[in-house]
């Protein structure tokens, strides 16, 4: 984490690689699914392993001792925190496809929650984008009566509510450095998980996987999606971003033969639907 954001930043000069590294970064993100399924551990320990890693990462670039954490960024870390929890949970009970679009569902709490602690009002495209969002989740609910699918689509629907918390306490930082929420949710994350990481089985495999999680999968998309997101535009920059939970379950389905439901399907067509035209009217109404 010794590399320069800023320095990066300047490398992806152009529009085509910053396209490229956002994408690569979208990528990245997705692999979280495939490795919460392979990786013989608990969720929380897997979650909270591969936090350490990533708030070890975040602290060498941070420099964590001049830090002083406010109120709101410990609001925000604990919801960042909760939304991974969630979604790992979910993850390993549920199919990953259900859980990751479920995650996806949190513009239907940014948009009340912008409106109650930020003043937002809501724009026309975002009553559209809820409806619709709202359909697909019904969906997912709708895709079996198993007890382990349903607590898995609740843990699920539960990190999209802990995501929109994040969001708006991200929008509510208007001069501190949301990295810092960002280490310290996984500060928290390590703390909650590593007990429990503490008791499981530790192999090559094991240890691969996590170390892949914390410093791939989170550390370098990280560096990427920072040195890309200023030279792409917000509309572009949330239309790339959607790479991930499309490639999420079809590298899960790739390895593991996992497949979703045909409901599961329509329900994600409707999440993606959703957040796409709330970005894509949205940006045309402003």
């Amino acid at each position: 984490m010794t590399v320069s954001i800023p320095a990066l930043s300047s490398a992806i000069h152009n529009h085509r690689r910053a396209v490229a590294a956002l994408l690569l970064a979208a990528a990245l993100w997705s692999s979280s699914g495939l490795f919460i399924k392979i990786i013989p551990w608990s969720a929380v320990a897997i979650s909270g392993a591969r936090s350490a890693i990533a708030a070890l990462l975040f602290a060498c670039w941070l420099r964590p001792s001049t830090l002083r954490f406010s109120r709101l960024q410990w609001a925000t870390a604990i919801c960042f925190t909760g939304a991974q929890l969630s979604f790992f949970i979910g993850t390993k009970i549920a199919p990953a496809a259900n859980v990751v679009f479920l995650n996806h569902t949190a513009p239907l709490y940014v948009i009340p929650l912008g409106l109650w602690l930020l003043g937002e009002r809501p724009k026309r495209a975002d009553g559209l984008s809820m409806l619709v969002i709202f359909a697909g989740m019904l969906l997912f609910f709708s895709d079996g009566f198993s007890s382990a699918r349903l607590v898995g689509n609740l843990w699920g629907a539960l990190s999209g509510v802990m995501m929109a918390g994040m969001i708006v306490g991200m929008r509510m930082q208007k001069a501190a450095n949301p990295v810092e929420s960002i280490f310290l949710s996984h500060l928290l994350g390590s703390i909650v998980g590593l007990p429990f990481a503490l008791q499981e089985t530790w192999t090559l495999p094991t240890v691969t996987g996590v170390a892949f999680l914390g410093v791939v999968q989170i550390g370098l998309s990280f560096i990427l999606y920072s040195a890309a997101i200023k030279h792409v535009e917000a509309l572009e920059a949330t239309i790339l971003t959607m790479l991930e939970p499309i490639l999420n379950p079809l590298l899960v389905f790739w390895v593991l033969s996992e497949v979703p439901s045909g409901l599961a399907l329509l329900g994600a067509v409707l999440v993606i639907a959703g957040v796409l035209t709330r970005a894509c009217i949205g940006s045309r109404w402003t």
